[in-house]
């Protein structure tokens, strides 16, 4: 398996360094201050010593305040306090940040337990008091495949999805800990409601003691992922979890914790769920976008140019997406290789009626051949279709579409027939309520205060958001 670290640019990801006020936080809620010696400590990826340097000092300083020998302590180092890193430049700089603490304390010639190995593929069989770090964040396509196959067979936490890389460090970390050992973290915190870290919060969610929420703030200088600390405390079993965020600190009973962990609710009010009367999808995917949307073209009556191809006219539908309808362009269009019977249901061309009756957009999407091979499509995908089938259903009918990324500025809007939305959310009607009855609703101030409370942090105040989401806001119809 190769390392996570070759690729230049997942290798600046990873290296974004804890900021010494809150490593301290972190040991202070981990309470690795006293009675340390004889206490193994743990750093799995310590980068260039930031978690370390302090996790040193607080041991030296204990063991001076019992008097214990310089000899003692010297062993105490070498012995209690262990660290992995896959960097050799790191590892170098973390040893003489490391050296020049020690010989602050007169410390000399300390042999530092770092050991130059990946955690994660590294048989270990200590149990450790502490594990206390920022694991690596990788989104799962940042992962060169062999890792993610590597991961999914050894990982419960990553068997289905789209796993993030810190998944299988807090899994192995959980792993590592002593009966009572106390593992602190600073995690990404949309593991509280990603759909793929399910089995990641079942692993920690009975031994999870508190939680240090940071919704709006940026921890890390040019990182916009939003963090959080937890606690676990192998085998303590709590039934509620300590919450804190700025100035709000609560108990939340672990029964109240579902699919999804929501820590507080803005959306208390009594009456219908928005998806017992409609639908809510994820719009059509064609998977090769710069093929099918078509921007900047010339029209007539027969067809649409690009600059170097027409396109047979009765295949356009207008393109949509949240963010042309933001900026009120109307030069989006998008190739809709599909008909609809007279019952409206949705057909498809067979590839030689396709290629007979329209000869210039089969020309035009051979100049896409290679790409669209490559697809990760439906089995029953056409070359010429569409890579995923979703939607298709019901793109015939007048739709609302929102955006999957909501902030205080977005907004939903109304959509005719024709209109192909090709990013986003859409919903349509099921039942009795109105289209017009539900987009005051999903553009009104109660709705988004409900979406900052589920919604997945994407940046700052954007919130990432699912269909079921949206289909169980509950609201006056």
């Amino acid at each position: 398996m190769p390392s996570v670290i070759e690729n230049k640019r997942i290798k600046e990801k990873c290296q974004i360094f804890t900021p010494a006020q809150t490593v301290s936080e972190m040991l202070d809620m981990a309470g690795y201050n006293e009675n340390l010696f004889g206490k193994k400590v743990l750093e799995n990826s310590c980068g260039n010593g930031e978690v370390l340097i302090q996790i040193v000092q607080r041991y030296i300083n204990d063991c001076k305040k019992k008097r214990f020998s310089k000899t003692k302590i010297k062993i105490g180092l070498e012995t209690d306090i262990v660290a992995y890193e896959i960097d050799d430049e790191r590892i170098n700089e973390c040893i003489n940040r490391l050296n020049i603490i020690a010989k602050e304390y007169k410390l000399e010639d300390v042999k530092w337990n770092i050991n130059n190995l990946d955690f994660i593929k590294t048989q270990t069989e200590d149990n450790y008091n502490y594990i206390i770090g920022n694991p690596p964040y990788i989104a799962y396509p940042d992962l060169p495949q062999s890792v993610q196959t590597y991961l999914k067979n050894n990982f419960t936490t990553c068997k289905k999805g789209k796993f993030d890389y810190s998944y299988a460090f807090i899994e192995k970390s959980y792993n590592c800990l002593s009966n009572g050992g106390v593992l602190v973290y600073i995690i990404p915190s949309n593991i509280f409601k990603n759909v793929f870290a399910n089995n990641l919060r079942e692993l920690i969610k009975n031994d999870l003691q508190t939680i240090v929420d940071f919704p709006d703030k940026q921890v890390f200088d040019k990182v916009l992922v939003s963090p959080a600390i937890i606690k676990v405390k192998k085998h303590s079993n709590e039934n509620c979890v300590v919450y804190c965020n700025g100035t709000l600190k609560t108990k939340i009973d672990k029964k109240l914790l579902g699919n999804k962990w929501v820590f507080f609710r803005s959306n208390e009010q009594k009456g219908e769920k928005i998806g017992d009367y409609y639908k809510v999808s994820s719009t059509i995917a064609t998977l090769l976008n710069d093929a099918f949307v078509l921007k900047n073209t010339k029209n007539d009556d027969m067809y649409y140019y690009t600059d170097e191809h027409k396109i047979e006219r009765e295949l356009i539908r207008k393109a949509i997406s949240p963010k042309n309808k933001k900026y009120k362009k109307t030069d989006e269009y998008i190739i809709f290789p599909y008909y609809y019977d007279n019952d409206d249901k949705l057909c498809h061309y067979e590839p030689k009626d396709f290629e007979e009756q329209f000869p210039n957009a089969t020309k035009y999407l051979t100049t896409f051949n290679e790409k669209l091979k490559k697809r990760d499509s439906d089995k029953s995908a056409k070359w010429y279709e569409y890579g995923r089938s979703q939607a298709l259903q019901h793109m015939k009918q007048r739709k609302i579409l929102i955006s999957s990324v909501i902030s205080d500025c977005t907004e939903a809007y109304l959509l005719e027939s024709d209109e192909i939305p090709y990013s986003g959310l859409y919903i349509v009607q099921t039942g009795t309520k109105k289209l017009e009855d539900l987009l005051p609703i999903l553009n009104s101030l109660e709705f988004k205060e409900y979406i900052m409370s589920v919604g997945v942090c994407v940046s700052g105040t954007s919130k990432r958001i699912t269909p079921s989401d949206i289909a169980n806001y509950v609201c006056d119809l």
